[in-house]
């Protein structure tokens, strides 16, 4: 397809290619960020958790929803930095400096979330557990 400038862009073609296009990023993230594969690990324990101690359904969707929370920060922050190192190549600009920054901060700011619904969630039944 062309733009109104005649210049070339490319859409998918169904939401079939969407979908390869969207599984696609999910696989290059998690190869080439340690984090995300660290956000996946700690989500396996979670859910291992919430299994073993029957979690109620609003439990359940509070804890799952911080989980994923963090997983949608880490992609986001995984684009910006692509973008970025894109952008600026080897050369290092206070401006690329910062949006990396900022980008980690959402990421560190939604996991300090998904810890306090952890502790809100198991830290009473750990208690009583031990």
């Amino acid at each position: 397809m062309k733009d109104k400038k005649g210049r070339r862009y490319y859409k998918n073609k169904n939401f079939k290619h969407s979908l390869k296009h969207a599984w696609n990023g999910l696989k290059t993230a998690v190869r080439a960020e340690r984090n995300m594969r660290t956000h996946i690990l700690f989500t396996g324990l979670v859910i291992l958790a919430g299994s073993f101690f029957q979690l109620r359904q609003i439990e359940w969707l509070w804890l799952l929803s911080a989980v994923f929370l963090v997983l949608i920060c880490e992609l986001v922050n995984t684009a910006i930095e692509t973008i970025v190192d894109l952008v600026v190549g080897d050369k290092l600009h206070p401006l690329a400096r910062d949006a990396k920054d900022i980008g980690a901060a959402v990421v560190i700011m939604a996991s300090l979330f998904a810890v306090i619904i952890g502790i809100v969630i198991f830290g009473p039944k750990l208690w009583n557990t031990f």
